[in-house]
């Protein structure tokens, strides 16, 4: 079913004015699960392209990639979740049709950043934590107390870390 430009511009107004009116815990939970639903399309991107381009090339890891991270995309569509670049468009849609407030607008977006950011990082912390210890003791050359980092490799005075290893 086809519409006109015109009706398509009164659908938007609609969904962004029901997005407005919804509560705060209704914005953490739609845009928290879409920020789960994004981690888990870059999780297949990164699964489905590793090895790709040792043996088909860099332009085939890429289209390999581009091909299942829309995965996310399409499960945050059809559940209806909330991500911020969709409500960036949509709210405010409802504004200029004087179907909702700017206030409402800057309290969506406040809610749906948060979910959609902070709160799958604190989820899925722990998965990347030995990635992160690497990282974070290269950069900083920190001892933290994590098992796999190699307690001989501390040295007595501010417990620098050369390496952390296994």
């Amino acid at each position: 079913m086809a519409h006109k430009p015109v009706e398509i511009v009164e659908l938007a107004g609609n969904a962004g004015m029901y997005k407005a009116n919804l509560g705060t815990s209704n914005f953490l939970i739609r845009s928290f699960m879409a920020g789960l639903f994004i981690a888990v399309g870059a999780a297949l991107c990164t699964v489905c392209g590793t090895g790709v381009e040792k043996t088909l090339g860099p332009g085939f890891k890429a289209f390999v990639g581009g091909s299942v991270f829309p995965v996310g995309l399409i499960a945050i569509v059809l559940t209806g979740m909330s991500l911020f670049t969709g409500d960036t468009m949509l709210i405010p849609m409802a504004v200029f049709q004087k179907k909702t407030t700017w206030g409402k607008v800057f309290n969506a977006w406040t809610w749906v950043y948060i979910g959609n950011f902070i709160l799958p990082v604190q989820q899925f912390l722990p998965v990347y934590e030995p990635f992160c210890c690497f990282l974070f003791n290269k950069i900083f050359q920190c001892c933290r107390n994590h098992p796999n980092t190699r307690k001989e490799s501390c040295t007595n005075s501010g417990e620098r870390l050369n390496s952390c290893g296994r």
